[in-house]
C-alpha cells in the first residue's frame, strides 16, 4: 500500500522518490536564445507589447513563462484571470494555429495539406455566437488565412506584404510560386540600395566626394571604438546618437588638423540657426511669461516611425543625416535576423510595385485607404480620412467603407499600427440588447497570426495617434477573372435570431443549425 506524502518541500519530495515514493517532476524551463534571455532580464520588459517578436519567439516565451510559473509554484500554477494586451477586445494567442512557414525545400513537390482552423474559436466572440442579440455578422478572408506567412524576424513589413501578395494571387503559403518574408526582404534591400546610391550622389555634390568618403570611413570606425556594429543602434538610441556622433567625428578631425571643412562649415551654419530659434523661443516665452524648458530638440525623430525619418533634407546636414539613416536601414536588412524598421508606408507601396514588375502579367496596385486627416484634405491621397471630431454617423460610414473594401473580390487590407504591420483577416459586428453597436477587426498585434480582435474605435485611436499610421489597400487589377471562380474577398455569415429578442437578454437564442456553438 503506497504511502501518501504530507505537503513538504520539492527538495524533500525529490529525495523521497529515490526510496520508491512517487513525486512530481520538476518543470523543465526552456532555454532561451541569448537575445531573448537579455530581454527577459530587464524587469521592465513586457512581451505583450514587444512587436519585434517573431511568431516562433512568441510561442517560446509563452512556454518559458508557463514553465517558470510552474517551477516556482511546485506544479501547475493557479489559474489566473487572463489579462488582455492593451487595446485588444479578444486575445486568441492561445489558439493552435496551422503551420505558417513559407514554402521551402522540405515541402517542395509535396501535396499541400489544407489548414485546419477552429473557425468558431477564431471568428465568434469567445467561440460562440452572442446570445440575446437580434443579428450577428462575421466576415473573414479564406485567401488571407491561406496566404499569410510566418514572421521569422523583426520584419513585419516584409512578412505582411508577402501574405497580402499570396492572397491576391490565390496562393497558399506552401504553394509553388508563393512568396515568404525572405523574398520581400530581398526586394526591400534592392529598394534601399537604390535610395542610398541616389542620396550618396546628392550628398557628394554638396560636400565633395573625397570629403564624404573620408568622413564615412571615420564615422564607421567610431562604432568599433564603442563596441558597436556600424549603423546598428539599440532600439530607441539611433535618433539621439546620429548627429552627436557626427559632431564627435568632426571635432576629432579638427584636433588632428584633418578638418572636414565643408561639413564643418555646414554644421556651424545649422548650429547658428538652432541658436537663433532658441533665442526667439526664449523671447516669445518671456513675453508670455512662460519659463524656458531647455534646449531646442534636434530635428530628428525615432527610427520606429518608419521611412527612416530624420532631419529635413532641406539643409545640407539634414541630407547627411538622412544618408546615415538609410545606411542604418540597409545594415539592419542585411542582418541574420533582418529588420524592416526603416520602412514606412512608402516602403510597402514600393515593395508591391517591385513584386508586380517581377510578375508582368499581373497588375497589382497599393494605395493609402484610411488614416488621420492632414492639413490640406486629400494631400497624401488617403481615401478615407478620419478625425477626432467625427460623429457616430461619420464613424459608421467609415466602417462601411472598410467593410466594402474587405468584401471586394480583389482587395486586401494591411494595417500599419503602433510599431507593427499586420493584415486584416476578419470583421464582425452586432448590437447588444442595450443598443450598443459592436464593431471589431481581426488582426495581429505581434507576429502575423490572426490573434487579436480590436474594436473599431481602437483602430481609429491608433490611426489618429500619429499621421504615419495608415490602413493600406492592396488591389489586384489584372486579370479580373479567376480560375474556378476563386475570389480574394471575404466570406460573410449573417446569423439571424428569432423574430423577437428574448427577455431577459441573458436567455439563449435558439439559433438554427448553430446550437452547438452556444452551449
Amino acid at each position: 500500500m503506497s504511502t501518501r506524502l504530507p505537503p513538504i518541500s520539492r527538495k524533500v519530495a525529490t529525495q523521497s522518490s529515490k526510496n520508491g515514493t512517487k513525486s512530481k517532476k520538476k518543470a523543465k524551463i526552456p532555454k532561451l536564445p541569448a537575445h531573448l534571455a537579455a530581454k527577459v532580464k530587464d524587469p521592465k520588459y513586457d512581451m505583450d507589447t514587444d512587436t519585434a517578436l517573431t511568431d516562433e519567439e512568441i510561442a517560446l516565451l509563452e512556454a518559458w513563462k508557463q514553465a517558470k510559473e510552474e517551477g516556482a509554484s511546485g506544479g501547475k500554477p493557479r489559474r489566473k484571470k487572463k489579462v488582455l494586451p492593451p487595446g485588444v477586445a479578444e486575445d486568441l494567442s492561445d489558439m493552435t494555429f496551422p503551420d505558417t512557414s513559407s514554402r521551402n525545400a522540405e515541402n517542395e513537390g509535396k501535396p499541400r495539406i489544407d489548414d485546419i482552423w477552429d473557425k468558431p474559436r477564431l471568428l465568434f466572440p469567445h467561440g460562440k455566437i452572442p446570445t440575446g442579440v437580434a443579428n450577428f455578422c462575421v466576415l473573414h478572408s479564406p485567401a488571407l488565412l491561406d496566404g499569410f506567412v510566418k514572421q521569422t524576424s523583426p520584419a513585419c513589413a516584409a512578412a505582411s506584404t508577402a501574405g497580402a501578395w499570396n492572397a491576391l494571387l490565390g496562393l497558399h503559403r506552401h504553394d509553388k510560386g508563393a512568396v515568404g518574408q525572405d523574398e520581400v526582404v530581398a526586394i526591400m534591400v534592392d529598394i534601399l540600395k537604390d535610395r542610398v546610391a541616389q542620396k550618396q550622389e546628392a550628398v557628394n555634390k554638396v560636400f565633395g566626394a573625397a570629403e564624404v568618403t573620408r568622413f564615412f570611413e571615420e564615422y564607421e570606425t567610431s562604432f568599433a571604438s564603442d563596441g558597436m556594429t556600424p549603423y546598428i543602434w539599440e532600439k530607441g538610441k539611433q535618433a539621439g546618437d546620429m548627429l552627436p556622433r557626427v559632431r564627435r567625428v568632426i571635432a576629432a578631425a579638427a584636433k588632428s588638423n584633418n578638418d572636414y571643412k565643408v561639413i564643418h562649415t555646414a554644421l556651424s551654419v545649422e548650429d547658428e540657426k538652432d541658436r537663433a530659434m532658441k533665442r526667439k523661443r526664449q523671447k516669445d516665452k518671456s513675453t508670455l511669461g512662460i519659463a524656458d524648458t531647455g534646449d531646442i530638440e534636434e530635428d530628428i525623430v525615432d527610427e520606429d516611425e518608419g521611412d527612416g525619418s530624420t532631419a529635413s533634407d532641406k539643409s545640407p546636414i539634414g541630407s547627411l543625416i538622412q544618408l546615415i539613416a538609410m545606411k542604418s536601414g540597409l545594415a539592419k536588412l542585411l542582418l541574420e535576423r533582418p529588420s524592416t524598421s526603416f520602412f514606412g508606408n512608402d516602403g510597402i507601396l514600393q515593395a508591391i510595385k517591385m513584386l508586380k514588375n517581377n510578375n508582368p502579367p499581373i497588375e497589382v496596385h497599393a494605395s493609402l485607404f484610411m488614416g488621420k486627416a492632414k492639413d490640406g484634405k486629400g494631400k497624401d491621397g488617403t481615401e478615407v480620412q478620419i478625425s477626432s471630431k467625427d460623429g457616430p454617423s461619420t464613424i459608421a460610414a467609415q466602417w462601411q467603407a472598410m467593410r466594402d473594401v474587405f468584401m471586394s473580390y480583389n482587395s486586401v487590407l494591411l494595417f500599419h499600427q503602433t510599431n507593427h504591420y499586420s493584415l486584416i483577416y476578419g470583421m464582425r459586428e452586432w448590437m447588444t440588447p442595450s443598443g450598443v453597436k459592436i464593431r471589431q477587426c481581426l488582426t495581429a498585434k505581434r507576429g502575423q497570426s490572426p490573434t487579436a480582435w480590436l474594436d473599431f474605435m481602437e483602430v481609429r485611436r491608433i490611426l489618429l495617434s500619429w499621421g504615419g499610421y495608415r490602413m493600406i489597400q492592396i488591389q489586384r487589377l489584372v486579370p479580373k477573372t479567376f480560375i474556378d471562380d476563386w475570389k480574394v474577398g471575404a466570406l460573410m455569415d449573417v446569423h439571424k435570431g428569432p423574430d423577437r429578442v428574448p427577455t431577459p437578454p441573458q436567455a439563449e437564442v435558439a439559433w438554427d443549425n448553430w446550437e452547438r456553438f452556444i452551449k
